[in-house]
């Protein structure tokens, strides 16, 4: 690619708002794509048919696809350096963050941001129409998302911080599992759709009744650049008594913020847990495309 190129980033899953950048009215001029997808989802149906749909509107815009993993981000890690040791980066990029699994994205930005310099990104995210309220069931193991292992030392408790959504079982069974002096839940407050904010309040008043200590916090779920002003100012409460680790099951732009909000405090620790299973749909439709510069 010329210096100048821009190359679009995106994921294939099986949501239809992956098209929802193809289909904005004014997105930028793109040279080249990359999509992502995870292997777990390669014959799934409807990741078939939106690859399909998105190659269809490219209009000839030249495209490369790397087979990741939901389960493990050392794939994508792999997948991008490899693709960058062949490929100039010294290029305009525009990443649609919005069906990217989280430790996926967080390990992408991780490269892109830390690794490779390329600090000045414009990103993309999709709101749906409608979004499962039993989008998971149950869950098991948790592990630190590459490159955010943070650093734990044994003079501090531990501080967990949910940033919950619409799953109860993934945050409790995580909680079981750090066992933490100190418990946060984080509300989407402000949410990406008010509708979305109402089962999120549900699941924080049953965690709330399990965790009876726990502390509650909002932390915008619409704007990454306040979400990382929200997130930053629990860690500055907190970061000089306890080990802090965080999970985000929330938006993939609260995603974003804590990204950005640990840029700044890397001594904090980001893990996911997985759920057992996925619910018969994810998300449903396209409202709108949302987007933002961060540098």
């Amino acid at each position: 690619m010329k210096k100048n190129d821009t190359l679009f980033i995106s994921m294939i899953g099986p949501e239809e708002r992956v098209l929802g950048f193809f289909k904005e009215q004014n997105k930028p001029k793109i040279d080249k794509c990359l999509f992502f997808i995870n292997k777990e989802y390669e014959s799934n149906n409807l990741v078939l048919e939106y690859k399909l749909r998105i190659e269809e509107s490219l209009g000839g815009v030249p495209f490369d696809i790397l087979t990741t993993s939901y389960f493990d981000s050392m794939v994508l890690v792999k997948e991008v350096n490899q693709y960058i040791l062949k490929n100039k980066i010294d290029i305009n990029i525009f990443l649609d963050i919005s069906t990217f699994n989280r430790q996926n994205l967080l390990a992408l930005l991780f490269l892109l941001r830390r690794k490779y310099s390329v600090n000045n990104i414009g990103c993309y995210y999709t709101v749906p129409n409608d979004s499962n309220e039993d989008i998971s069931k149950c869950a098991h193991n948790f592990a630190t998302v590459p490159f955010f292992g943070g650093e734990q030392t044994i003079d501090k408790n531990k501080l967990l911080i949910l940033f919950v959504g619409f799953e109860y079982d993934r945050a409790i069974y995580l909680w079981e599992k750090v066992e933490p002096s100190k418990t946060i839940i984080a509300v989407g407050d402000e949410p990406t759709k008010e509708k979305f904010l109402k089962k999120n309040i549900e699941v924080k008043n049953s965690l709330k009744s399990r965790i009876t200590d726990a502390e509650v916090v909002k932390v915008s779920a619409k704007d990454p650049h306040k979400a990382k002003d929200d997130i930053e100012n629990v860690i500055k409460g907190n970061i000089e008594n306890y080990n802090i680790i965080a999970s985000p099951m929330n938006t993939k732009l609260q995603t974003l913020g804590l990204y950005l909000a640990w840029e700044n405090y890397p001594e904090v620790q980001i893990v996911y847990t997985c759920p057992e299973r996925f619910g018969d749909w994810l998300s449903k439709g396209i409202e709108r495309t949302d987007y933002f510069q961060i540098k």
